[in-house]
């Protein structure tokens, strides 16, 4: 533990009538003034930390879109079909949603190394997996250890809350989640490239030294977490199998709709378990004195908003860049050729890596709450503009940089809202389900967009970008419901 900051058993409530210490700082508070003079410095250390964070966030990131160009290859030397095939994403996607909250919450009880040690392991692993595979079942097991590698991102914001300086925070948050955005946009188009001139294990077997000399890395330089004071910590095993129980029921539901009818029994059996798991785990949760993930937490003020926000963010990211390979390449786009729409997708990843590096210092002049508006305003503003499903090239690419501008913003301050009302000892558990709630957001939103696209006919694309525009919509309004604190003053009282 850091010096002055209250141990785990001392200052998180975990049913036991604790207060948590009154007067602490935010992220942002500490941004904006108020530290002492060279409080904010980062030492050489912190920065080989960060530098080794940042690696793994966007190894994990591009590893999520690469094999995506791939699918067909995939498929045709697998003698498999398409809907089998898309397994390969959705095994993925399950294991993230799993893996991000519950190794979060692990590293807040058994440390932040060993775990991102296990995470960046299960991506390296993962990756020799699937260049071997030889089935399509084995090529399904590789890829839902690639989504272990999820954990990286919850556990690259609690090593950044151990290691950085408040007011560097922001900053740090800031490009950690622009490189989640910028990691998947990179990998669809590298992902191609190396398909289009290789048979499909290429691409894996392309990436993996990378991924060798970011777990070696972390290994190296990552430090050990201090030492834990009070009792030995206690794993909640009933509430993260509800947990992932309900989360894997929901997301198959939702991820095989199109597949196996709106309505039929399986999509309906899975629904109601997702219904019955979920509202279980809640039950056990909130009488766990030291749950996986706590419950009351989740709906405090700050916490429900940024979740949300989170949600509809996610649903941003899937509505715009997902689907704007293929409006570029449609008739009913521009029908440019897959190489010159990959060119056309270059600004949302550049315009949001930049928003990302930016963050901090927006967020030490305007607070967090004022950036996320703007975002808000930005990526609205973007979609209305793909509604009109523009022939102009110059209107798209001012169109895709202005929305990666807006979603890289949003994304860039939701870690430092959420962390506002937890300790930091459960860091790991709040940013998990921030992560998680991106994921739900992109993949129940993008499922209804790509319907929509599916069957809207003429106007399906302005359809699907009329999804994440309302979803925007909702976040701008939550947004302007969050109560901002005073700025280099004391942050927002962690109600109990």
């Amino acid at each position: 533990m850091a010096d002055g900051e209250p141990s785990s058993a001392a200052a998180s409530s975990r049913g036991d009538g604790e207060a948590r210490p009154a007067g602490r700082r935010s992220l942002a508070a500490g941004a904006a003034g108020g530290l002492p003079p060279g409080a904010d410095e980062v030492d050489g250390s912190s920065r080989a930390v960060f530098v080794v964070l940042v690696a793994a966030v966007t190894a994990y990131s591009s590893m999520q879109s690469l094999v995506i160009p791939a699918l067909p290859q995939i498929q045709d030397a697998l003698g498999t079909t398409t809907a089998a095939t898309s397994w390969v994403v959705t095994a993925l996607l399950l294991s993230s949603v799993v893996a991000a909250p519950t190794l979060g919450r692990l590293g807040d009880l058994y440390g932040t190394r060993p775990t991102l040690l296990v995470a960046l392991g299960a991506l390296v692993l993962g990756t020799v997996v699937c260049a071997t595979a030889s089935s399509l079942p084995q090529l399904i097991l590789g890829r839902a250890l690639h989504g272990i590698g999820a954990a990286v991102f919850p556990l690259s914001f609690a090593i950044v809350r151990r290691t950085m300086p408040a007011a560097r925070a922001p900053w740090a948050y800031g490009l950690l989640s622009g490189m989640l955005g910028v990691g998947g946009a990179i990998g669809v188009p590298l992902g191609g490239l190396i398909a289009a001139q290789a048979s499909w294990p290429v691409v894996f077997w392309a990436l993996l030294p990378v991924y060798l000399v970011v777990l070696v890395a972390a290994w190296r330089l990552v430090p050990h977490d201090p030492r834990r004071t009070g009792d030995a910590p206690r794993t909640d095993v009933l509430g993260g199998v509800l947990m992932a129980v309900g989360l894997v029921a929901l997301l198959v539901s939702v991820t095989e709709g199109e597949v196996w009818g709106w309505t039929s029994p399986g999509l309906v059996a899975g629904l109601v378990v997702a219904a019955v798991a979920l509202t279980a785990w809640v039950r056990v949760e909130l009488r766990r004195p030291a749950p996986m993930i706590d419950v009351r937490q989740l709906v405090r003020p700050t916490t429900w908003r940024a979740h949300a926000i989170a949600f509809a963010y996610g649903a941003g990211l899937y509505c715009s860049f997902a689907l704007l390979p293929s409006y570029l390449q449609d008739d009913a786009g521009l029908a440019l050729a897959p190489a010159s729409a990959t060119l056309m997708l270059v600004p949302f990843p550049l315009t949001m890596s930049a928003i990302g590096l930016a963050t901090g210092r927006l967020v030490a002049r305007r607070g967090p709450e004022a950036v996320l508006a703007a975002g808000s305003l930005l990526s609205i503003a973007g979609f209305l503009t793909l509604m009109a499903t523009p022939s102009s090239t110059v209107v798209l690419l001012v169109a895709i940089g202005v929305l990666g501008l807006g979603i890289g913003a949003g994304f860039s301050v939701l870690p430092d809202l959420v962390t506002r009302e937890a300790h930091a000892d459960d860091t790991g558990a709040v940013t998990g389900v921030n992560t998680v709630m991106r994921f739900l957001g992109g993949a129940i939103c993008g499922q209804l967009a790509a319907v929509l696209v599916a069957h809207g006919g003429g106007h399906g694309f302005a359809a699907g970008f009329a999804v994440g525009l309302v979803m925007l919509l909702l976040a701008a309004a939550l947004t302007a419901t969050i109560r901002r604190p005073a700025r280099g003053g004391p942050g927002e009282p962690v109600p109990e």
